[in-house]
């Protein structure tokens, strides 16, 4: 039984602790110790700013990637019409379609007797042949 008291005094005087207001008591004239060091108020600021300047390169590193790929899809689409244009222009070019234009202008094939040959074998003169 005398263990059994002991714990009731135990009790008891713990709730009397809590009962009790503490008491606050103001000392003037002790300066209050910050609760951290300047250099370390220093030193989170130089970080805060190398994150917002990371934030801030890799904003302008997604924007110029955009740009890049938008003017690549651009260089596709000019690379596709200059195909059609070059294709456009080897029809309009093509021997059979100079031979059709020149006979529908009346033009024909030059004979043997049209055709002249120039001799430039010697750099002072130039004979002429026909044939």
């Amino acid at each position: 039984m005398a263990h059994r008291s002991n714990l009731n005094a135990v009790q008891y005087t713990y709730a009397d602790q809590q009962q009790q207001p503490t008491k606050l008591r103001v000392v003037e004239g002790v300066a209050r110790k910050p609760l951290l060091s300047p250099a370390f108020y220093a030193i989170a600021s130089v970080c805060v700013l190398l994150v917002i300047c990371l934030l801030s390169s890799r904003i302008q590193l997604t924007e110029v990637m955009e740009r890049l790929n938008q003017s690549l899809k651009k260089v596709g689409v000019l690379e596709s019409e200059e195909l059609i244009l070059r294709t456009k222009l080897e029809e309009k070019v093509s021997v059979v379609n100079l031979e059709k234009e020149a006979m529908a202008l009346g033009m024909g094939k030059a004979g043997k007797y049209q055709i002249d040959y120039i001799n430039i074998s010697c750099a002072d003169e130039v004979k002429v042949y026909n044939t």
